[in-house]
């Protein structure tokens, strides 16, 4: 019997042994698993202090392009304004395109105005 002693032995080592194996196996696994959800963390975070500090640098230049954004639509309601009234004043002048320049039929029977004569009525007017 002293060989099933030694074998009961062997036996119980191995299990031992295999015991340690599965627990190292256990600690190594949630260890990695710590260092890569830790390292994915810090990337991430990085990349947004980056992203951070790159808004802060342009802060300046983002708020000027807002601030000529604002002045931007003003101006633009502005022209609108402006070429209704226009529209309103001038909507049945004949424009055309003479020599590709803007020009306008006037009314040849109406006198001519301003200082040098270099104003005429509009026809239709």
């Amino acid at each position: 019997m002293p060989i099933l002693s030694k074998l009961n032995g062997v036996t119980n080592q191995a299990e031992a042994a295999e015991t340690k194996l599965k627990n190292a196996v256990v600690w190594f696994t949630w260890r990695w698993a710590g260092l890569a959800t830790l390292s994915i963390g810090a990337t991430f975070a990085v990349w947004w202090l980056l992203a951070q500090a790159l808004l802060w640098w342009h802060k300046g230049e983002v708020d000027q392009l807002l601030d000529q954004r604002t002045a931007l639509v003003r101006e633009l309601a502005q022209l609108k304004q402006q070429a209704s009234v226009y529209e309103a004043q001038a909507g049945r002048a004949t424009l055309s395109k003479c020599a590709n320049r803007l020009c306008i039929r006037i009314d040849k029977q109406e006198p001519a105005f301003g200082d040098e004569g270099d104003y005429r009525i509009i026809r239709g007017y």
